[in-house]
């Protein structure tokens, strides 16, 4: 039982961080933030927000101060709506599992893309190329 109310708990927080960053926190430093997962303890004292940020490692940094910067704010909002005689306490945790699916899935692509077949328009191009190559080293 104690577990369904922490999962419950898990999904509230979750819902209502993602709506705080998107709707209420108004630092021009928080960029593209998504809130992936939220773990709860069972006796939902300590609650474990993971995100990911999206850009460059410059915005995801200034991101991530203004994410932790505005933790008191969360709370006190989180504290507010949920209706427990504690409010679990919020830590956030930086989740790379998109980064590592797109990294993935960028390999996968590149691998299709050098082991399937060229298309007559595509090999022509290649034969252009390596013709003007050609031509230039005749020219020096």
């Amino acid at each position: 039982m104690p577990q369904i109310r922490a999962e419950k708990v898990a999904k509230f927080i979750k819902q209502r961080i993602s709506t705080i960053i998107l709707r209420e926190l108004h630092d021009p430093r928080v960029g593209f933030i998504t809130v992936t997962k939220v773990k709860v303890t069972s006796d939902l004292k300590n609650a474990l927000v993971f995100v990911s940020v999206l850009g460059s490692s410059a915005e995801r940094s200034k991101s991530w101060h203004a994410l932790e910067k505005a933790r008191g704010f969360i709370q006190r909002a989180i504290a507010d709506d949920l209706d427990t005689y504690t409010t679990p306490e919020i830590q956030f945790r930086y989740d790379e599992s998109i980064e590592g699916a797109i990294r993935v899935s960028r390999i996968v692509d590149e691998a299709l893309a050098e082991s399937r077949p060229k298309t007559q328009a595509e090999t022509e191009s290649d034969d252009e190329t390596k013709n003007e190559e050609v031509v230039e080293d005749e020219a020096e």
